[in-house]
């Protein structure tokens, strides 16, 4: 995926909207469209996880996490992987 693609969308997010794409709608395009490249035999799958992250006033800082099974995970989440990572070594 390229960063070409996720800037277009929140291009048309802001074009179409008047204002910035949250970071949650913007992972789950990204995660739409990673998803919708590995359904189809024609193009090439993607094989690679996309990190996206942001910080603002309203929210603080956000960080999400997508793969090509449609799978969204917010910082959270992220944080409890790493644990039980952590936990196994």
């Amino acid at each position: 995926m390229k960063v070409e693609t996720i800037t277009n969308e929140a291009n048309n997010y802001r074009s179409d909207f008047g204002c910035d794409i949250p970071l949650k709608e913007l992972s789950k395009r990204t995660a739409n469209y990673m998803h919708a490249y590995t359904l189809y035999s024609a193009v090439r799958p993607f094989g690679a996880t996309i990190m996206l992250g942001t910080w603002t006033e309203a929210h603080g800082p956000e960080v999400f996490q997508m793969n090509k099974l449609n799978l969204i995970f917010d910082h959270e989440s992220l944080e409890l992987q790493l644990q039980l990572y952590l936990n196994k070594i």
